[in-house]
Parts: structure tokens; C-alpha cells; sequence
């Protein structure tokens, strides 16, 4: 384990900083803060530690790439219900978050604005382009299932990079919410058999393509 701040825990220095950073990072160290995912949390929190509270879904960036690459984007499909459901439990609207969820290529940009709500509800100056990572959502969606079959599998491996901005101020605005948040970083037995499944797949997906270059 490093014991040096992640990306989050670095914003939320330089939006209350107090200290030079090389003495930050020292204080962090003696005090064993923990990498947890994209959060540095200290160790004697993780047992209090509350996700329940949190408005929206964060994932840490290395469990979101791996799921969503080697499950062709089911895991987004996934991040999306998560998402949708804690937004309406919290804002007790009549949505359903299961369509949503299925039909995310068309509200992938009611979630960003609703993020952004939230990041300007907040004071953050930095908001989601919503329109363009939504067109963007929607195209690598339409290409996976339209284009030829080489360019449509890298765009099924694509579809989640406009998701990581939104997945990164959505941890931002739990870290914010809770002090001793952190992320859903930890793979379950169910990940892994997802994961397991997926490398073959993709693995067969890729012989396939390679076999059918060398035949033609």
C-alpha cells in the first residue's frame, strides 16, 4: 500500500488548503491514511465509514475501466440503476431507474445535469459539459451495435470514457457529503466471476477477428 494522496484527496487540499502540500502528504502518512480507491480515508474510519448517505453512485477508476471493458458495458448499464435510484430516493420523484438505466444512451444526460445541479448547489466552479459527454455516450452506443464488427468492438470497449468525468465529481460531491466517504472500490465474488467471463469472451472476440483477418 502507498501511502500517498489520490486525485480526490488532492482536490480537497486545494480547496481548504492550509499547509504547504509536502506537509500535508507528511501529516497524511503519520496519521496512515489509506488509499481507497480515488479517497485517501484513515484507517481507524473505515468501520464508520457511510455509503448510504450518499446522493449519487461513485466507483473507483481502476474497478469502473476493468468492469465496464470486460463486461462490454453491462457494468455502466449497472452504474447507471445505482445512480438513478439513489437520485430518486433522494429527490422522491416518480421516475423508474431500471428504464432509465436500460434506455441510459437517452438518459445518460438527465444524470449529468442532475450532477451538475448538485456540483452547483455546492459552490464548484467546474461543472460536466452534460450535452457533449451525453452525444458522446450515445454515438460509442449506436457504434457499437452499427458500425462493422472490428470498429464496433473498440467502440464497446469505449463506451465508459465519457462516464469517468461524471463517475470522478460524483465522488467528489460524496466525499464532500461525508468526510469518511470512499468509493465502491472492492471486488465481490460477483465481480469476479463477471470478470472471469468477460476476459474469456472478449479473449474469443479477439481470436475471432484476428482468424477472419488471416482467412480473407
Amino acid at each position: 500500500m502507498k501511502w500517498i494522496p489520490e486525485p480526490v484527496a488532492l482536490f480537497a487540499y486545494a480547496k481548504n488548503a492550509t499547509e504547504p502540500l509536502t506537509t500535508y502528504v507528511r501529516r497524511c502518512n503519520k496519521n496512515r491514511y489509506e488509499v481507497m480507491g480515488d479517497v485517501l480515508i484513515q484507517k481507524s474510519d473505515k468501520v464508520t465509514a457511510d455509503k448510504t448517505e450518499a446522493m449519487f453512485y461513485g466507483v473507483g477508476v481502476s474497478k469502473f475501466i476493468v468492469l465496464s471493458v470486460l463486461t462490454w458495458g453491462l457494468f455502466d448499464f449497472y452504474w447507471f440503476y445505482k445512480n438513478f435510484a439513489l437520485y430518486k430516493k433522494k429527490i422522491d420523484d416518480d421516475s423508474i431507474p431500471l428504464a432509465r438505466a436500460i434506455f441510459s444512451p437517452i438518459f445518460a444526460y438527465y444524470l449529468f445535469i442532475a450532477v451538475n445541479m448538485r456540483l452547483e448547489g455546492k459552490g464548484y466552479k467546474k461543472l460536466l459539459p452534460a450535452g457533449s459527454l451525453a452525444v458522446a455516450y450515445f454515438l460509442l452506443n449506436l457504434g457499437g451495435r452499427f458500425l462493422p464488427e472490428a470498429l464496433a468492438t473498440l467502440t464497446s470497449f469505449l463506451i465508459f470514457i465519457p462516464l469517468l468525468g461524471a463517475n470522478k465529481q460524483i465522488n467528489l460531491l460524496n466525499l464532500d457529503d461525508n468526510p469518511n466517504y470512499f468509493p465502491d472500490s472492492k471486488y465481490t465474488w460477483v465481480n469476479w466471476v463477471f470478470i472471469v467471463i468477460g476476459s474469456i469472451f472478449t479473449l474469443l472476440v479477439i481470436l475471432g477477428l484476428i482468424l477472419e483477418q488471416v482467412n480473407t
